[in-house]
């Protein structure tokens, strides 16, 4: 292999890297906002008790009802979002497996990339998450 192809077998690596901790970002920010809604539920939930009896209104009843179905949807969707990034975040870590995976492969192939690559290959391809 000559010094391009090597530069280019990098590059590559490292944008398959690249993806790969976009990949993990998003699902992060995915989990954070699905622990968000779940969290907003029952608090929204408890802050109406306390707020909605402050107004006399006719249609209190309704407008209370309405309130708690939304609260309850709202937190029922958080808990859709957190099972999806979960799923996500698994799928990760297949995801950066492969990509070891084809780090090997290209260091097999070459000597001076598999001196370039040694440290990154020793180590065994884990997620820090899960």
């Amino acid at each position: 292999m000559s010094e391009q192809d090597i530069l280019a077998v990098v590059r590559t690596l490292l944008a398959l890297e690249r993806n790969y901790l976009a990949l993990e970002r998003t699902a992060l920010a995915e989990l954070r906002t699905g622990i968000t809604l779940v969290v907003i539920g029952p608090s929204g939930t408890t802050v109406l008790a306390y707020v909605l009896p402050l107004f006399h209104i006719i249609i209190r009843p309704i407008v209370e009802w309405i309130a708690y179905a939304f609260l309850v949807v709202i937190t029922l969707y958080g808990l859709l979002v957190i099972y999806h990034a979960y799923r996500e975040l698994k799928n990760t870590k297949n995801v950066l497996q492969r990509i070891r995976l084809q780090e090997l492969d290209f260091a097999k192939k070459s000597a001076a990339l598999n001196l370039l690559l040694k440290e990154i290959l020793a180590s065994p391809p884990t997620s820090h998450l899960f």
